[in-house]
């Protein structure tokens, strides 16, 4: 058991000589076992106590039609004030527990989940939520918070809640914002129901909701215009003719083999957006074919920049980016500012309400960068293809820079963590908000419990693909990539863009719905930069869904709200499970890092941007239990200072202490 010491004859003497009943019927069936190590005369005492005719309580109760009104009153105080000081003994003891025994019991507790890609183990699943903290008979400790309840619930109501509130002025301004507070949750609009390409509440998470293979892309399909097929063509050839050259001083610049493949096709390309009496092409287009069209015309778009820069020396790389997006490559050269691919580009952005910024972003980097081959033979037809870790192995990236496994790796981790924490935070959105509607705390405790797990199966599932990947290339990778993806960016800038995951909705989802400051302003003003112009680069859904949860009350809000009301373990439950996400959210951060540090081993500020990030996240952290801790004893003393100002004759109220302050 975790309580038989010495308090243990001090607290069953409380419970019945006041009449407190236990809300799960605890001491009955609990405490009596204990009693056979209690001395004799102790049991015999207890006894007596157990089967007295009447407890204080009944007894003051059943006198306040029988003795003068104020003599009632001072009775009633007393025995509150008793009450008061047993409350202050459940806090302290509570306090003494949590901080020796429960904390030190789970400071080493880690979640086991995830597999690797692409290759799959099949014995791996998901792990469940934390076990409780138990005692040594097996007992766990939350019956410590039901006694701190059934404490407060024992004492004697002097005044009906109306009259308390005539009397006390301080209460009156509290329930005035209480009641305001009500009147915001009973008001919040209902759920929007969406479905699209996009949708960050589908089956998909953040990843495109498609199927696996799309019609007419495939080979030997004809495209839904020349201009895709032209796009599909010159994207499948990157890997093979992309390639650095490096010339002589003095030799006269040549014409690269992609540049001189895509000025080939420049007709057909140009086709997709020119203007005619029904609109360009590119707008009959549906959806999800002008979002391959997107793709694939921003790899190659960014492919042949920075092949052109071979074919011409003077060609250079500008520090001095344009403010008016991410930082790109800006040419010297009056040819690049005239690049014919670069105004198709532009035209086609307005079509898809996307900007371009010269480099693709992650939305067509990893979101809608994949494709399943023979589907739909995998899975039924028109049937949308549902990523996981475990299909992964048969999901391939639709563009690649590069011939790497360890691109084809990187993209394959990242469709996995959106796909499945999109899914998470979009169950958990859909049952909290309910819930916080209806001020059911144990639904809400129970999705951050689930959510709290998600999280830690994201991190586990890095940290698998870690310690299973069979080779270190992806420094080599990331070096070979920059050209491609981030061509005037220092080491230190790229490495804070990978932490970040770019334009990714997945972390400032994450803030948004637990309640944290955003990341603006944790690692300089360039980052601030890209976390403005992310949600630009964003598809509208994810911009939408983003708004939502950032417009809403947050979970850590509602805490901080809720904890007034609630039961003492029902205000413990909402803290363990909100910190719990706080912790998950912490050791997925960590693992950012890690994957930063394999891909740059040289740059030491990840480190500091990496602290800051969760330095951010701990100053989430809600602490409940102390604040209903304080805000009971400042109950306590306004309820004798009522008391007093009834009783003047009497005397002042007995002195007690505020519950351990």
């Amino acid at each position: 058991m975790p309580k038989c010491g010495s308090g243990f004859v001090y607290c069953i003497c409380i419970y019945s000589s006041k009449h407190l009943r236990h809300v799960d019927a605890w001491t009955p069936f609990q405490c009596r076992p204990c009693e056979a190590y209690v001395p004799k005369e102790h049991r015999q005492f207890l006894d007596r106590l157990r089967n007295a005719p009447q407890s204080v309580k009944r007894f003051v109760e059943s006198r306040k039609n029988t003795v003068e009104e104020k003599t009632w009153y001072a009775l009633a105080g007393a025995f509150n004030a008793c009450i008061s000081r047993v409350l202050d003994f459940r806090w302290r003891h509570w306090s003494f527990v949590e901080q020796f025994i429960v904390r030190p019991s789970t400071a080493g507790f880690s979640s086991s989940a995830g597999s690797v890609c692409p290759v799959i183990h099949v014995d791996s699943s998901p792990s469940g939520p934390q076990q409780p903290v138990v005692g040594t008979g097996g007992t766990t400790f939350d019956y410590l918070q039901q006694h701190i309840t059934d404490s407060q619930m024992a004492r004697i109501p002097l005044w009906s809640k109306h009259d308390i509130l005539q009397r006390t002025p301080e209460l009156q301004a509290v329930q005035a914002h209480v009641d305001k507070e009500r009147k915001d949750l009973a008001n919040i609009p209902p759920l929007n129901e969406v479905d699209g390409l996009w949708d960050a509440a589908g089956p998909n998470g953040f990843v495109t909701h498609r199927l696996g293979a799309l019609n007419g892309w495939c080979s030997g399909f004809k495209a839904p215009h020349p201009g895709c097929q032209a796009l599909a063509h010159l994207a499948a050839s990157i890997p093979t003719h992309c390639f650095s050259c490096h010339e002589e001083a003095g030799e006269q610049s040549f014409i690269h083999p992609f540049v001189a493949r895509c000025d080939a096709r420049q007709e057909e390309l140009e086709s997709l957006v020119a203007p005619s009496s029904t609109g360009p092409p590119a707008e009959s287009l549906s959806i999800a074919d002008l979002e391959h069209a997107w793709l694939l015309l921003c790899h190659v778009a960014c492919a042949y920049r920075s092949m052109k820069a071979h074919s011409d020396p003077k060609v250079v790389v500008d520090p001095a980016a344009s403010t008016s997006g991410p930082p790109r490559p800006a040419a010297l050269a009056k040819e690049l500012e005239n690049d014919w691919l670069e105004n198709v580009a532009k035209q086609f952005a307005e079509i898809i309400d996307r900007p371009f910024h010269g480099v693709p972003e992650y939305a067509e980097l990893v979101l809608n960068n994949w494709y399943v081959p023979g589907y739909p033979s995998n899975g039924k037809e028109g049937e949308a293809f549902i990523i996981s870790r475990e299909n992964i192995h048969l999901v391939q990236p639709a563009c690649r820079f590069l011939a790497l496994p360890d691109e084809e790796w990187y993209r394959k981790l990242h469709l996995v963590l959106e796909a499945e924490g999109g899914r998470a935070i979009a169950a958990a959105h859909q049952s909290i908000r309910s819930a916080m509607k209806q001020r059911n705390n144990r639904e809400i405790v129970g999705s951050l419990c689930q959510l709290a797990s998600d999280i830690d199966c994201l991190s586990e599932f890095q940290r698998n693909q870690f310690d299973n990947k069979d080779s270190r290339g992806e420094a080599i990778m990331m070096q070979r990539l920059r050209p491609f993806v981030s061509p005037n960016l220092a080491d230190t800038e790229f490495a804070v863009w990978i932490y970040t995951e770019g334009s990714s909705p997945l972390l400032p989802a994450l803030h948004a719905i637990l309640g944290l400051r955003k990341l603006d302003g944790i690692s300089g003003p360039l980052q601030e930069h890209w976390q403005q112009q992310g949600r630009v680069c964003m598809p509208a859904n994810h911009r939408d869904f983003l708004d939502s949860l950032e417009s809403e009350q947050s979970v850590r809000a509602y805490c901080l709200r809720e904890w007034r009301h609630e039961s003492v373990e029902g205000i413990a439950a909402l803290e363990d499970a909100f910190n719990n996400c706080i912790e998950a959210l912490l050791r997925y951060c960590s693992l950012r890092q890690r994957l930063v540090l394999r891909m740059f081993p040289g740059v030491a500020k990840i480190k500091n941007l990496s602290a800051e990030q969760e330095q951010v996240i701990r100053t989430g952290r809600v602490s409940l239990l102390q604040m209903r801790r304080v805000a009971d004893a400042q109950r306590m003393h306004l309820s004798t200072k009522a008391l007093s100002g009834l009783l003047p004759n009497v005397g002042g109220p007995p002195k007690f202490e505020t519950c351990g302050y």
